[in-house]
């Protein structure tokens, strides 16, 4: 009879051989299991109140983005594509992936019948970006990425042209069409107006990368900066917004401060006190010689009182910006008085300059300070009563970017 193997034995050989017992798994030569995808935490930016990831900068959430849900009770924002401005997010991010769907509810003209600025079917997605415009402007240092429904063109294109602006630098990526600073897709992508498109935004280490609709068409490298906020533009034209998410990647740790952009504490909102569209929460402008362009309060030389409305109170940082209509010329004076604030002589011909400029007063308590144009300007305050008042010089004059930052810390 042949022998037979104890338990103990089959236990021993278990324990000390290899696994000759289990077969070795097969594959197919070149083909491997795929790895087990990380896990990934998403941040849904549309979820609860727009409030709850969104603030405004220098476009007011209020009037130019409404948060609803399609026929599936998915949320759906929708923005009017006025004034031409940004709504900015509450937080910094740095390395991400940021997807997003998108549409176009316009058909759009070519730029070629229009022109510059003519175009309808317009926004952008804007990544890295400072929380504040530079002075007299719609926009902010960023990564633009363009959501534009206008086919290619010599000097820029539609979905999924990327390139930096307004101080920002960008190197593009030149396995794709290249047009200056700008990386643009050699084929065109885009759905079709009214049809949704997929958008996928990788951003990491300074290198920015983005599909549409499942094809990689754009990327860059070597952006500055490589840290900063959100934008969703308002550009002209409406546009929808959902299935709107993002994952943070890990840091880099040879982060360096020039390669963030202005910062302010996480949580920080900005309230636009004149909204791009009309005079609400203005009283005078009824008196004739007032008038809104855009995201312009244009005082006209007709004009012979002021305008004004009510600050809120707190600490805060307000912001506004003018230039005489007329080119090449400046004010003598300040053209605005803030209740309770009595500024210095300082402030005059010295201080301002042809084209735009920019007034910045911090309030903390019943103490103010003020900067124009950067430099600090005498100032006496008596009490915490504000209301501002835009004067009406005797030509004509512009105001834009009349704003709160509910900060006195911006760095």
């Amino acid at each position: 009879m042949p022998k037979t193997l104890s338990a103990a034995c089959i236990l021993i050989l278990l324990l000390v051989s290899p696994p000759f017992l289990a077969a070795e798994p097969q594959y197919e030569e070149g083909k491997f299991p795929p790895p087990k995808p990380p896990e990934v935490k998403w941040i849904d930016l549309l979820s609860g109140k727009l409030t709850d990831h969104w603030t405004d900068m220098n476009c007011s959430l209020a009037d130019s983005f409404k948060l609803g849900t399609d026929e599936h009770g998915v949320e759906v924002l929708a923005g009017s594509g006025h004034p031409i401005g940004l709504v900015r997010s509450l937080r910094q991010y740095e390395n991400f992936i940021l997807e997003v769907d998108w549409r176009h509810l316009t058909e759009a003209p070519s730029a070629a019948k229009l022109g510059p600025g003519g175009t309808t079917g317009n926004s952008g997605i804007y990544v890295w970006a400072d929380p504040i415009p530079p002075v007299g402007n719609s926009f902010t240092r960023a990564i633009e990425v363009q959501v534009c429904n206008l086919g290619n063109g010599q000097w820029y294109t539609s979905n999924g042209d990327l390139f930096p602006i307004h101080g920002a630098t960008m190197i593009p990526d030149p396995r794709f069409g290249v047009s200056g600073s700008r990386s643009m897709p050699i084929e065109f992508r885009g759905a079709k107006t009214g049809q949704w498109n997929h958008c996928r935004i990788t951003c990491v280490d300074g290198t920015i990368q983005e599909e549409i609709n499942g094809a990689v068409v754009t990327a860059g490298y070597r952006c500055l900066p490589r840290k900063g906020y959100l934008c969703l533009e308002s550009e002209g034209g409406p546009v929808e917004f959902k299935n709107m998410r993002l994952t943070e990647l890990p840091p880099s740790p040879e982060l360096k401060p020039n390669e963030v952009s202005i910062t302010v504490p996480s949580g920080t909102r900005g309230m636009c006190l004149f909204n791009g569209l009309t005079f609400a929460g203005w009283k005078g402008a009824e008196k004739g010689g007032w008038a809104v362009a855009d995201r312009i309060i244009r005082c006209k030389d007709s004009a012979k009182d002021g305008i004004s409305r009510e600050l809120p109170g707190g600490d805060y940082t307000f912001i506004v910006d003018w230039q005489t209509a007329k080119k090449g010329a400046k004010e003598d004076a300040l053209p605005f008085r803030v209740e309770g604030v009595e500024i210095g002589k300082d402030a005059g011909n010295s201080f301002i300059r042809a084209g735009w400029n920019r007034a910045e007063f911090q309030f903390k308590g019943n103490e103010v300070t003020l900067k124009v144009n950067g430099r600090p300007v005498e100032v006496r305050s008596g009490n915490a009563a504000r209301s501002i008042e835009l004067l009406a010089p005797g030509h004509a004059i512009d105001f834009c970017n009349i704003l709160t930052v509910d900060t006195v810390d911006i760095q």
